[in-house]
């Protein structure tokens, strides 16, 4: 939602199109787009498959100077464990100079400016200029790193779901 991506028309044209919000489509068993049509009148608005959107380019991206993120729409599971249950995954960021990387609580705040820490819901650590990492702590923590980090840990107790937070910036 809110990424362009060029889309087939119903008369076969290409015509860039912002995916304004998804469905799931139960009868038809697919994942739906509502798309609205780069500079034209909204009445031109529709549901969209998935096939009718060029998905293999990058989605452009609104040039406001905001940084997209995102929140995945499935939580990790809670396991009952008699010891301390430890969660991890790897993220390949390739050769990619800024990211922020990490986990976001679902009550945590998703709009506007947000200031990542654990007190505010995220535990992440960021690149940043290609080598300046931290650990967005309360305080941040700089890390020194002669390579990119493979593991970072934040101890906490988590009481709601979390969700895998993930910021590749524009570039």
């Amino acid at each position: 939602v809110g990424s362009t991506y060029p889309c087939k028309r119903a008369d076969g044209s290409l015509h860039d199109a912002e995916v304004v919000k998804t469905r799931y489509n139960k009868q038809a068993g697919r994942e739906e787009y509502y798309v609205h049509y780069v500079g034209l009148n909204r009445r031109q608005n529709e549901w969209v498959e998935k096939s009718r959107l060029i998905l293999s380019r990058p989605p452009k991206c609104k040039d406001d100077g905001t940084l997209g993120c995102v929140i995945c729409r499935d939580s990790l599971k809670h396991a009952k464990h008699n010891f301390l249950p430890i969660h991890y995954w790897e993220v390949d960021v390739g050769e990619k100079t800024a990211w922020d990387v990490g986990m976001a609580s679902e009550s945590s705040n998703r709009k506007g400016k947000i200031k990542l820490n654990p007190k505010n819901g995220y535990w992440a650590i960021w690149l940043r200029n290609g080598n300046a990492y931290k650990a967005l702590e309360s305080p941040s923590k700089t890390l020194n790193l002669t390579s990119r980090p493979r593991i970072y840990t934040f101890r906490a107790t988590f009481t709601e779901k979390i969700y895998p937070y993930l910021s590749p910036f524009l570039h």
